[in-house]
This record gives C-alpha cells, structure tokens and sequence, in this order.
C-alpha cells in the first residue's frame, strides 16, 4: 500500500493523468506508428492513441477456467490471496495477456501458478513458530516447507480446509487485531479449551503439540522432517483459526525481454509495446519466494517506463 501511494504521488507530480472505471477492450496498431485503444470508461466508449503501451494488468490468478487447465484442483471455490474473502472485485482475469497476443506478442507457458495459506488463521510472516493440524487434531505436513509441496498437502485434505496454532510469545504480523476482531482468529486460554472449540479431541490435539514440541526442543522432526523451529508453542494464551489454500500468483505470462519489450512469437521485439510484473512469464521459475513479486513489479515496472522515449501521441 505505502508504495502505491508514493508512486501515486509521484505520478501527479508529474502531471501524469490517471483514469479510474477504465477497461481496455481493444489493443490494435494504428495506421501510422504507435497504438490505438479502445476502452470503456464509467460505460462509454472512448479512444486513446499512443506511440507505447506498457501492459502491467497482472495475472490470472481470478480466471478459474485458465487457472484449471493448469490444475483442475482450482475451481472457484478456491479464492484467490487478492481477495480471500470474496469482499472484492478481482480483476486479474489475464486480460492484458490477451491484449499482447492480438497484437502477436508470444506467451510463455509450462511454468503455472503459486498457492499460498494466507487470509484466515495464519498470523505469521515467518516459519518455525506455528503448526498446522487437520480436523482430526493431527499434524499433516511440513509447516516449513516450500510453497509447492505445502499446496499438494493442503488440497489433498477432504475439505481443503486446516487449523494453524501459534502462542503468546511469537511475533504476529499486523493482521492479528483484524482477525481476532472479525473473528478468523481466537485466543484460549489453554489446549483443551482450545480443542473443544474447535471439535477436536483435547487429548489427541494435546498428544500432538506435545510431540511437535519435542521436535523443537531436538530441532529436528521425525514424523515430516522439519528443521526449522525458533520456539516450542506453549506459552498461552494460545492463538488459533481455520486456514485453506488461495491462489496467490501466476507464473505463466506475456514472453519479454531484459528491457521489458514484449516479444512475438519469433522472439523479435514489437515495436513500442512492452509489459511488466505477474503478467509476464517465465521471471522465477516454477515457484517463488515470498517478497519476490514486488521486487519483480518495481524493478521491471521500472525499465518498462523506460518506454517514456518513446513520445505520446
């Protein structure tokens, strides 16, 4: 947020116009150089020209049927991170991909899509200090473990759907007062108060915090191999709330460039058009670590504006 504002800033320093309600319904070349757009704006058709476009739509994390052909897994009743709650519109639909293929820009492909527990009961930014448990009180894989094989174990459960617990003495991230307000996060005094809240059997969710923290204490965990811990989870209160699997970012996307220019199906770089963050492809890989995609937005959102000299029409 505090990063859109200041380039928000910036940008009305700049005298630049920003114009809101607007989609882009067509991307075509002009009959000279640069680029006609067609867009509907509050409900009217309206046109822009412009020698350079930059495409920074994002991606299609909200596109279900994209998104199934790269998982049948993802049907809607998965949300996405943007907007875990369905409170929101989310418009990253691949819209912007779709622009830079009318106009011939290639797609890379093969690369998917990144899940990530995010928007209910998790309240950390950080491994080693929570654990997570399914509906039988039981632990049911790594908390550690990368983002891919964290997704496979959490979709494999019956209802996709886990518990995550944490205590008084690790450090919450900035969502622990709006969740505990909205109710995605209780606190309990002790275990069994905890489990009965939850449904679980007190003694069976007691065995297994018992056993985890004897995996802290060896730093080593026999049942799943994690090695990473930084507390034992028993100082209460305790903190607790349902979690599941959102669709966090796609890594398939418009093909450009080191210089941000998107490329056709050739590799030969279109004229004047270029794109920048989740809707391009290929940038990290089959996976991500977490930080990363902003870092991906500003670095190549910025050598996108470099396209500045090319002038406005």
């Amino acid at each position: 947020r505090n990063y859109i504002l200041a380039l928000a800033k910036h940008a009305r320093e700049l005298g630049v116009t920003i114009r809101l309600n607007t989609e882009v319904v067509e991307l075509r070349r002009s009959v000279g150089r640069g680029f006609e757009l067609n867009c509907r704006q509050s409900g009217e058709a309206v046109e822009f020209m412009s020698e350079a476009v930059v495409i920074a739509t994002g991606g299609f994390t909200a596109n279900v049927p994209a998104r199934m052909k790269i998982d049948g897994r993802l049907s809607a009743d998965i949300h996405t991170s943007a907007n875990p709650y369905v409170l929101l519109w989310d418009g990253a639909d691949g819209d912007g991909i779709r622009l830079a293929q009318a106009l011939g820009g290639a797609v890379t492909e093969g690369f998917g899509l990144q899940l990530l527990p995010i928007g209910g009961g998790r309240v950390l930014d950080y491994a080693g200090a929570d654990l997570y448990v399914n509906d039988e009180g039981r632990r049911f894989v790594n908390e550690a473990a990368p983002r891919r094989e964290l997704a496979s174990a959490i979709l494999a459960l019956p209802d996709k759907r886990f518990w995550v617990i944490t205590d008084q003495q690790s450090r919450k991230n900035a969502t622990l007062g709006p969740k505990l307000l909205n109710g995605i996060v209780k606190k309990s005094p002790d275990i069994r108060s905890m489990a009965r809240e939850m449904g679980i059997r007190p003694d069976v969710l007691e065995r297994t915090i018992a056993d985890y923290n004897r995996a802290a204490d060896a730093k080593f965990d026999p049942e799943f191999g994690k090695s990473v811990f930084t507390q034992r989870i028993s100082e209460p209160p305790f903190y607790w709330g349902r979690e599941r699997i959102y669709v966090h970012t796609t890594l398939d996307g418009i093909r450009t460039d080191h210089q941000a220019r998107v490329l056709d199906r050739s590799g030969r770089p279109i004229d004047g058009l270029f794109a920048a963050g989740e809707t391009v492809g290929g940038v990290f890989g089959k996976d991500r670590l977490g930080g990363m995609g902003l870092t991906n937005c500003i670095v190549m959102g910025r050598m996108a504006g470099g396209c500045g000299r090319w002038r406005k029409v």
